[in-house]
C-alpha cells in the first residue's frame, strides 16, 4: 500500500544524481576529488574490517555490509539499468504488485499509469488521467488495475484487454484507494470529505461522510470486515464495513499530523501507520492502543508495508529513506538507500524478496532484500562508523575521524609518504585488523578521547 502527499503541497527541490565511474573503490574522508589529490595512502582492492559496523550511503546509489569473515561488499542499484525503473517524466506518488507477483505498476504526477510485466521486462504507460496519479491497486483475483488521480476520478483498467471499464468520480482530488479482499468493491478517499464503497461491476456506492477532513491513504483488514483510513488532521478511522447500514466507528489518535500511511498486518493483529510527524506506529487491534512508536525518520513519513510473513515493516519519508522494521522487537533491521529525493511508496513482492520503492526522483527502484544489509548493534541502534558515499557506480568510503583530511589504509603507498603514516604499514597484531590498527593509530594523533 502507498501513501501520498497532496498535490496542494509545494513540490521540494529535486536533486541531480552523479556521473557513472564504474569499477573504482576509493577511502576517504571529506571532499573527493580534494581528497584524492592530496592522498598520501590510497587503497583500489577488495578492503577487510569487522562484522559489527554500519556503512550509509551518500548521495544513495548502493548499499553495502560487512560479512562475518570481515570482507567488506556492496551491491550498486543501478548496476546494469535491472534495479531501476526510470519510465516516468515526474514524481513517482504510488506502487504496487499484483498478488501473483506477474505485475508492478507505479502511478506518477506525469499523469501516468506505468503497467511493468515482471516475466518480460516490457512495461505500457497509460495517459487516462487528466492530473496526478495519487493511487495505484492491483484486485485480489489479479484481473484489474485500479488508480486514483487528482482529476477527482478512479478508473478500473482490465489487464488483459488493457481498456478502463468503470470509472467513478468525487467532488475532489482522490488521493487514495484499497480493493476489498474478496468483492468487487473498491475503497476511495477525496479532499471532497467522503469515502466511497463502490461496487465496480454494478455500479453501485456507498458514502461515507462521518469525518470532515481530507483522506490521505485506505487499507482493508485482511478479512474485509474493517476499512482504516489516514486523515489530514491526524486522525485515524476505523470502520466496520461488514454491516454498511450499521456501520461503527473508532478513531485512533495519537499522531500529531497528517496520517499519509496505513498498513493491516497480513494477520489482521496489527494496524501500522506513518506520519508526518515522523513517526511510525504499531497498533494492537485487540485492544486498540499503541504497542509500538518506532523511531528512526528524519522527516515526514509517508508509506508503510508489511512483508508477507508479518515478522518486517517497510517505511519511506522525505528524509529519502527506507527503513526496514522487525515488527516482533520494533528495532531496525535494515536501511535502503538509494534514491535522491522524498520516497512516497513502497511496495512489498508477495515472495517478499523485493521491496519497490516511488520517489520524487522520478523512479521505481526494486530492492533485493536477499542480498542488501547494513549493520546495527545488538540494541538496534546504528553504528555509522563508516560514511560511505557513491557516485554513479563509483563506491567511496572513508573513516569518520575528527580532524584527519587523510585517505586510509593499507598498502598502496607513495614512497614520500609522511613518517607520521608509517605505522600503518606494518602488519596489524595478532588478532587484530587493519581497520583495529587505524583506530590505534588515529588515537595517538587525536588523544584517546577522540571520537571513534
Amino acid at each position: 500500500t502507498a501513501a501520498h502527499v497532496s498535490g496542494k503541497q509545494e513540490k521540494k527541490t529535486k536533486t541531480r544524481e552523479g556521473s557513472n565511474i564504474a569499477g573504482r573503490y576509493v577511502f576517504g574522508h571529506g571532499d573527493v576529488d580534494k581528497g584524492f589529490k592530496q592522498a598520501d595512502i590510497i587503497v583500489e582492492h577488495e578492503f577487510k574490517t569487522e562484522a559489527t559496523h554500519q556503512g550509509y550511503i551518500e548521495p544513495h546509489a548502493c548499499t553495502a555490509s560487512v560479512s562475518s569473515d570481515g570482507t567488506f561488499r556492496r551491491w550498486d542499484m543501478d548496476k546494469g539499468g535491472k534495479n531501476v525503473l526510470a519510465v516516468h517524466d515526474d514524481y513517482v506518488r504510488a506502487v504496487a504488485y499484483s498478488p501473483d507477483g506477474k505485475w508492478f505498476a507505479s502511478g506518477s504526477e506525469d499523469y501516468a499509469v506505468a503497467l511493468l510485466d515482471l516475466g518480460t521486462g516490457n512495461h505500457q504507460s497509460y495517459y487516462d488521467h487528466d492530473d496526478y496519479v495519487s493511487d495505484v491497486a492491483f484486485s485480489p483475483d489479479n484481473r484489474y488495475l485500479a488508480s486514483a488521480s487528482e482529476d477527482s476520478r478512479v478508473l478500473v483498467r482490465d489487464l488483459q484487454s488493457g481498456e478502463v471499464i468503470a470509472t467513478n468520480e468525487h467532488g475532489d482530488y482522490v488521493m487514495a484507494l484499497a480493493f476489498h479482499p474478496r468483492k468487487p468493491i473498491i475503497a476511495s478517499g477525496s479532499d471532497d470529505f467522503t469515502i466511497r464503497l463502490w461496487d465496480f461491476m454494478s455500479d453501485d456506492s456507498i458514502v461515507i461522510r462521518d469525518h470532515n477532513d481530507f483522506t490521505y491513504c485506505l487499507d482493508f483488514h485482511p478479512g474485509g470486515g474493517i476499512l482504516a483510513g489516514g486523515m489530514d488532521e491526524g486522525d485515524i478511522y476505523l470502520w466496520d464495513v461488514s454491516d454498511p447500514l450499521n456501520r461503527k466507528t473508532l478513531r485512533l489518535l495519537e499522531h500529531r499530523s497528517t496520517v499519509y500511511g496505513v498498513a493491516f498486518s497480513p494477520d489482521g493483529t496489527l494496524l501500522a501507520s506513518a506520519s508526518g510527524d515522523s513517526t511510525v506506529l504499531l497498533w494492537d487491534l485487540s485492544i486498540g492502543k499503541v504497542r509500538q512508536r518506532l523511531i528512526g525518520h528524519q522527516d515526514q513519513v509517508n508509506a508503510v508495508a508489511f512483508s508477507p510473513d508479518g515478522r518486517t515493516l517497510a517505511s519511506c519519508g522525505d528524509d529519502r529513506t527506507i527503513i526496514l522494521w522487525d515488527v516482533a522487537s520494533g528495532n531496525r533491521k535494515n536501511e535502503l538507500f538509494g534514491h535522491s529525493d522524498i520516497i512516497f511508496g513502497v511496495a512489498f513482492s508477495p515472495d517478499g524478496s523485493t521491496l519497490a520503492s516511488g520517489s520524487a526522483d522520478n523512479t521505481v527502484r526494486f530492492w533485493d532484500l536477499t542480498e542488501t544489509s547494513i549493520f546495527v548493534d545488538s540494541q538496534g541502534r546504528p553504528t555509522p562508523l563508516f560514511d560511505i558515499c557513491a557516485e554513479g557506480t563509483a563506491f567511496l568510503m572513508g573513516l569518520k575521524l575528527q580532524g584527519l583530511n587523510y585517505r586510509t589504509v593499507t598498502e598502496a603507498v607513495r614512497r614520500d609518504t609522511p613518517e607520521k603514516f608509517r605505522p600503518l604499514l606494518d602488519p596489524p597484531a595478532p588478532g587484530k585488523t587493519k581497520y583495529d590498527q587505524l583506530l590505534q593509530w588515529a588515537q595517538s594523533q587525536l588523544g584517546e578521547d577522540s571520537p571513534k
